[in-house]
Parts: structure tokens; sequence; C-alpha cells
């Protein structure tokens, strides 16, 4: 490859309905690709990532969705992790995994269920149902991707991650403080 040139792949976006586009755009750091459906186009290579990643991210989704329609209740540390690996492939072992998602698991036990009275089983085996029921239970895909950032040492990824997490854990406290916790009985005043 010469100075100045970028390196390129082919891709191919594959047609979509009858009454969709025929065409995709891509855009990075301010510059667009229009890039038609169902021919393979040459694009740097930077594009071509760019819908890799939102491939992954549609197939991520698409799983999500699927354990939702199933009706499964809570997920489970395995679709957590699941998860995890789709939307970010890593290199961590699934023992460490599941050790980041021990400690989501603390987290919740820790800050939200004990000051209303309430424990939590603490196992975390493959098949061990999460506490925190649905919608709230993305914050423990927030937690062991804020992790595995930290790891990796990408600061800028783990402050988003982390922030995602904090705002998920403040969300189902407030709601399980809001349907969990005795109403306080004001007295009445009386006004003459």
């Amino acid at each position: 490859m010469k100075k100045g040139e970028q390196e390129t792949r082919k891709v191919f976006v594959p047609r979509g309905r009858k009454n969709e586009e025929n065409f995709v755009i891509v855009s990075v750091n301010g510059n667009s690709w229009k890039i038609m459906k169902g021919v393979d186009v040459e694009v740097p290579a930077y594009v071509a990532e760019v819908l890799e990643n939102g491939r992954m991210m549609a197939r991520a989704a698409r799983s999500y969705m699927e354990l939702r329609r199933r009706g499964m209740g809570n997920l489970t540390a395995t679709d957590v992790l699941r998860q995890v690996d789709d939307l970010l492939p890593n290199q961590y072992a699934v023992e460490e995994k599941l050790r980041w998602l021990a400690q989501a698991e603390g987290f919740v036990v820790q800050e939200v269920l004990r000051p209303c009275g309430s424990e939590g089983d603490m196992d975390l085996s493959g098949d061990h149902s999460m506490l925190v029921p649905p919608p709230y239970d993305e914050l423990y895909r927030h937690y062991v991707e804020s992790q595995i950032h930290y790891a990796n040492g990408e600061m800028d990824r783990y402050n988003n991650a982390a922030a995602a997490w904090n705002s998920a854990l403040l969300t189902y406290r407030d709601w399980y403080f809001r349907t969990h916790l005795p109403r306080q009985a004001a007295a009445a005043l009386r006004f003459c």
C-alpha cells in the first residue's frame, strides 16, 4: 500500500424489503458513503467496520427480543453474558465475567434490597435467574461492559458504560423503593 492510500474492503449489504431504500448511508467523522444494497462495494476499512458493528448490534437486539418474546421472566447469568459477548466481543474468560456479574448483583442486594428488608440469592451459576426484572435488567450488561472497558484501559468507554450502569441502578432503585417500601402515614391537619 502506498503512502496516503487507505485500506479498503469489499462489503455486501443484503437487499431489504420491496418498500425499503436500495442503499444505506454510513457517516464517519463528517464523511458519508452511500452504499448500494445487493452488490459488492469497495469501501474504506473503517466504513466496513461500522457496517459490521451495525450487524452485530442488530443480531444482539434480535436475540434479546427473542428472549423477551419467549416470556422467560428474569434474565439468567448466561443470557447476560451472551448479550455482552454479542455486543462487545472480548477475550475475557466466562469465570471473570461471572465475577463481575456477581459484583453487580452484590450492589443490587446491598444498595436496593437490604434497605427494604429483602435478601437475594447470590448463586451465579449459568442458569441463575438474576434479581432485577425487565426492563431494568440492562444494568447487568452495563456493569460487565464497564469492567471490560476498564480492564482494556479504554477510559472513555469505561466512563460511558459506568454512567449507564449508575443511571440504570438508580432507576431500578427508585422503582423498587416506590413499589416495595410502605407508605408513610402523615397526621391530618385541621384547618379552622
